[in-house]
């Protein structure tokens, strides 16, 4: 079911990208297990930053020091 969700995300996934381009925000972050090659080349040829396939809590703890 989950898998399910994920691919039926990506199909959507450069309609949001579009979207995305008419909003005043400089980055873009599509969470792990989303990555459309599609989009993310949308969003940087528009001079945006375009994140994909990254867990915002896996990054963050990665950045932190023990």
């Amino acid at each position: 079911m989950i898998s399910s969700m994920f691919s039926d995300v990506q199909f959507f996934l450069p309609e949001v990208a579009e979207e995305f381009l008419e909003i005043d925000a400089p980055v873009f972050w599509a969470q792990q297990g989303i990555y459309h090659e599609e989009a993310k080349r949308l969003i940087e040829e528009n001079g945006k930053v375009a994140i994909m396939d990254l867990c915002i809590k896996v990054a963050h703890a990665m950045t932190k020091t023990h």
